[in-house]
């Protein structure tokens, strides 16, 4: 829907047991006194209260809330649309009763919108009820951390061989493999004792003294 006004949110309000007001094009017309140059003279503003029981519901078949509650959620619905030129509610000066709406021209605003700033909820095109507000994503849910097995007798034993054998595996590394340390070994030059004796006979000229 374009084109909406503050008197089109007015309607939309009556709609669903909201009592707008404060305005001259709305309900009995009377507007109070104001700051002045406040949207209400001018007619682009209403202010919305709860009336009736203490207790009531945002919509038929919903969970039963105070109207402080109602009134506090449908302030803060108003300002998540983005719509508004002006927001108040309970929690602001002067506002503790009812939601302030103000709207300096018509914005471009679905049925869905309307209807879930009024109520909190509103029905997808699937047929089905949501309370996200229409446009928005819905959020993701968060991944769940995967949490490591259960720590028993098995598992810590299993894990503590798998440690061993990086260790075993790092400190081979390091060390020759074991042909190439015996060929090593084995090609070393080895000492003959029967030459040794002689080429020490040979150099003394074969005297002893």
């Amino acid at each position: 829907m374009a084109g909406v006004n503050i008197v089109d949110f007015a309607k939309e309000f009556e709609r669903h047991g909201w009592t707008p007001g404060e305005n001259p094009s709305v309900g009995t017309g009377r507007v109070g006194k104001h700051a002045p140059g406040s949207y209400h003279y001018s007619g682009q503003a209403i202010d919305v209260t709860r009336q009736g029981p203490d207790m009531s519901a945002a919509y038929p078949g919903g969970p039963l809330r105070s109207w402080k509650d109602l009134t506090g959620d449908l302030k803060f619905r108003a300002k998540k649309s983005g719509l508004f030129t002006e927001v108040s509610g309970p929690g602001d000066p002067g506002h503790s009763t009812h939601t302030h709406l103000a709207l300096k021209g018509p914005v471009n605003a679905t049925p869905d919108m309307m209807q879930w700033i009024a109520t909190g909820r509103y029905k997808t095109p699937e047929g089905k009820l949501t309370d996200v507000m229409p446009g928005a994503q819905p959020s993701a849910p968060q991944q769940q951390q995967q949490t490591p097995a259960t720590a028993t007798a098995g598992n810590i034993y299993n894990f503590y061989l798998q440690g061993k054998k990086k260790e075993d595996e790092d400190i081979a590394s390091l060390l020759p493999s074991p042909s190439d340390f015996l060929t090593g070994y084995i090609n070393k030059p080895s000492i003959n004792p029967l030459s040794a004796l002689q080429a020490a006979f040979n150099s003394s000229g074969g005297l002893m003294t």
